[in-house]
């Protein structure tokens, strides 16, 4: 109980497990855009949702298939889409921080993205290339030290 006490007045997460990394994201940051978040905090939120998104998916689609009714499967993936679109975005924007950029980098990432997906002919190679760029952006070190968005998160 005292170290929780202590975590919250420090405002410095004790736990840095991955786990603990998703519950913050989907829940106390789930609208922050501001500050810097860590590889660890993103590709760890990342593992869980991704988890979570494919069990989803199976389940839906099992029970969808079952009753006969792809609208359970719909309305499954509009749910986890709706809830988690903007605990997803912020984390992005905390990341390009870290990495001492703007938020809005994210409007080309997502522009490239959206041009890819309308031309069908390409669509496989670009988007493979595009998740394989997304990963390597995304794995990038952030900036040691503070920088105009905050302190390092890897600081003690």
């Amino acid at each position: 109980m005292n170290n929780e006490i202590v975590n919250i007045v420090s405002n410095q997460p004790k736990n840095t497990s991955l786990w603990a990394y998703f519950v913050r994201s989907m829940t106390k940051n789930y609208a922050n855009f501001k500050g810097r978040s860590r590889r660890k905090e993103f590709w760890g939120t990342t593992l869980f949702a991704s988890i979570f998104f494919w069990l989803l998916v199976g389940i839906s689609l099992y029970v969808s298939y079952s009753l006969r009714n792809i609208t359970i499967y719909m309305v499954t993936f509009c749910i986890w889409t709706l809830a988690t679109i903007i605990p997803s975005l912020s984390l992005q924007v905390r990341r390009l921080h870290d990495m001492n950029l703007s938020g809005w980098w994210l409007i080309l990432v997502y522009v490239v993205f959206f041009f890819i997906a309308m031309a069908e002919q390409v669509f496989l190679q670009f988007s493979i290339l595009s998740v394989i760029a997304w990963i390597i952006f995304f794995s990038i070190n952030g900036t040691k030290g503070e920088n105009r968005f905050g302190a390092d998160p890897k600081a003690p």
